[in-house]
């Protein structure tokens, strides 16, 4: 981290207590006892996603609701069905809200047969998907309530423009 780089070089750290991460760049936050970690940003691909996950098991000890898709079909490369279902699937979320008209297909019996028993929801965009990942995890406006998944760690990988 850029703290121990400092300490290492003889640097105060101090310096980067106010340090603000760049959105949709595993910037981490927590908002009423929700961590949420977004990887949103017009590179997120099925590997990308993947990592982002493990950087939140390595972080938080919760389970994960994973906002995943694509908010533009004219983002670089796509987020194809295929990748957005494997990734779901390696990821094993409680909850997966799939973003993006293209990804619609995407429903609860790809998985059933799987070993994971991820609950499969969609939004139109980033904002919607995220807004709907903090009320499955229990947030609605200010309040904390009881979500409908054990998930309390989101992670947004939504291939978007920022």
């Amino acid at each position: 981290t850029a703290a121990a780089a400092a300490c290492l070089l003889g640097y105060n750290p101090d310096s980067l207590s106010g340090f603000t991460s760049v959105p949709g760049r595993l910037s981490l936050t927590r908002e009423n006892g929700i961590t949420v970690i977004d990887n949103s940003n017009s590179g997120t691909n099925r590997n990308t996603s993947v990592i982002a996950a493990e950087y939140a098991r390595r972080t938080e000890n919760a389970g994960i609701i994973l906002v995943i898709g694509i908010e533009s079909e004219t983002v670089c490369e796509g987020f194809s069905k295929e990748n957005v279902t494997s990734a779901i699937a390696e990821i094993k979320p409680e909850c997966a809200v799939v973003v993006g008209d293209s990804l619609k297909g995407i429903v609860q019996e790809d998985f059933d047969n799987t070993s994971d028993n991820t609950i499969i929801y969609h939004a139109d965009n980033l904002e919607s998907g995220r807004k709907r990942a903090l009320e499955i995890a229990g947030v609605s406006g200010n309040e904390v309530k009881q979500g409908d998944c054990g998930g309390k760690t989101v992670i947004l990988c939504v291939k978007t423009w920022r």
